[in-house]
């Protein structure tokens, strides 16, 4: 148990360090990565490919770099060409010009770090900082310890179902339904698929996957209320209003 518990908070160290070193620039990090189009760093980048850039505090002639183009409106990554007090001028390894933008400091993103070919089309879905924390979320969740927290639990502890009190239920004529005989048969039901019991007066529901499941708590029958003299003895009296829950019915049966 302790070894486990080691291994998570290693694992979150781990994830807590990767986030610090590979969160992105546009939301305070220092990495910058371009999913690369076009053909002008071919033969080294294709369509498709992704790019690591890291900031850096210097940047050479020869240096393949980003750098936010005035002139484009979008980040570009080509190799630094020139390097002079004006700032500097770039050229992609496939073009016979020279880029339009001379760049400064504060428009440089980074110099390459590495290259990875191909997964850029599958990574565009990250770009979204809502499905970055989906991400992050789930690779905390493979850490987590489910067998721990299930040895946690009091022996003999069942999960129990949300039940939902109602007036009334009203379906679809068509709708087929099942009757349970045993109320706890519906409530494993709903545990299994992860759904609330729909209770009213009389029963209890669970609609899944197109079928009804009910189970009917009470019943309306005629009950005795007190006896009676008649021709062939003493009879029972009905009153047909009653309502007597079935637990009882059988209780006494």
């Amino acid at each position: 148990m302790h070894r486990r518990k080691a291994w998570n908070i290693a694992g979150y160290v781990a994830i807590a360090a990767a986030c610090l070193l590979l969160w992105p620039q546009r939301w305070g990090g220092t990495m910058t990565y371009d999913i690369t189009h076009g053909t002008s760093m071919q033969p080294t980048f294709h369509t498709g490919d992704l790019a690591v850039l890291r900031k850096s505090t210097s940047y050479d002639v020869g240096d393949v770099a980003a750098y936010t183009s005035p002139s484009l409106h979008t980040t570009v990554m080509h190799r630094i060409k020139t390097k002079t007090a004006a700032g500097y001028t770039f050229q992609g390894d496939n073009n016979s010009f020279v880029d339009p933008d001379t760049v400064t400091d504060k428009q440089l993103l980074g110099t390459l770090l590495f290259r990875v070919p191909r997964v850029g089309r599958f990574l565009t879905w990250f770009v979204d900082p809502l499905h970055l924390v989906i991400a992050i979320g789930a690779i905390f969740l493979l850490f987590s310890d489910r067998r721990e927290r299930k040895a946690a639990e009091p022996a003999g502890s069942a999960a129990k179902p949300l039940v939902v009190r109602i007036k009334a239920l009203r379906l679809p004529q068509e709708l087929p339904t099942a009757d349970l005989e045993d109320g706890a048969d519906l409530e494993r039901l709903a545990v299994l698929h992860g759904i609330a019991i729909l209770r009213d007066e009389r029963a209890d529901y669970l609609l899944q996957g197109g079928l009804l499941y009910r189970y009917v708590r009470v019943a309306a029958v005629r009950t005795p209320r007190r006896r009676r003299a008649s021709e062939h003895g003493r009879d029972w009296d009905y009153d047909r209003g009653e309502v007597v829950r079935l637990a009882d019915l059988r209780a006494v049966s």
